[in-house]
């Protein structure tokens, strides 16, 4: 394929999250716009959005070659990585992972306010509150791409600075979990013109 610069990214895109097993959109639909509904916009981002596939493979070996006759994948880990921009309450929930971090919300006249428990399971082994998290972005040709985690965890430290002189963010990493033997952890499609 001969270089072309239409096929250059650059720019940011959106992140979302929904609930685990929630609808997501038909590759047909890789253009429109999501339902806020179902898949609620985390808002500004920081530095981009990383994503990461790390693969680990186990060498064969046999005495009668000093090179390696194949390898198997034994690992693979799916990363998807951002500083939320907007530390509210609720985007320090999504990081925390924690369904029971549920932002509760009150007052009256022109005083209110907005509460948050942090706690670990009820149980220690607990099954975590899985969601699920699309990353919407350029793809080449000035195109749509979604690159979609169905089975996501918050799965790093959530360490958020307060300084005088720099803006606090709330780092998030997401892991992909396997989902099944048929629905694969991530799904990426890309917007193209119809052949």
């Amino acid at each position: 394929m001969p270089a072309s610069a239409a096929n250059l990214l650059v720019g940011p895109g959106a992140l979302h999250r929904g609930d685990f097993g929630a609808a997501e959109p038909a590759d047909t639909a890789v253009a429109t716009a999501l339902s806020s509904e179902v898949w609620p916009d985390l808002g500004a981002t920081d530095g981009g959005v990383t994503v990461t596939a790390s693969k680990e493979y186990f060498r064969l070996r046999m005495d009668q070659t000093v090179e390696s006759p194949g390898r198997r994948l034994t690992e693979l880990d799916v990363t998807l990585a951002t500083n939320l921009a907007e530390p509210t309450l609720e985007n320090w929930g999504v990081a925390l992972a924690d369904a029971a971090s549920a932002v509760t919300t009150g007052g009256t006249g022109s005083t209110g306010y907005a509460a948050m428990d942090i706690g670990g399971p009820d149980e220690p082994g607990q099954e975590p509150d899985y969601s699920a998290v699309i990353f919407r972005g350029r793809a080449p040709g000035g195109k749509r791409r979604l690159v979609i985690v169905r089975k996501a965890l918050s799965i790093e430290e959530v360490e958020s600075e307060y300084k005088k002189d720099d803006q606090t963010f709330i780092p998030v990493t997401f892991g992909a979990h396997w989902v099944s033997p048929s629905v694969k952890s991530v799904h990426c499609v890309d917007e193209r013109p119809s052949a």
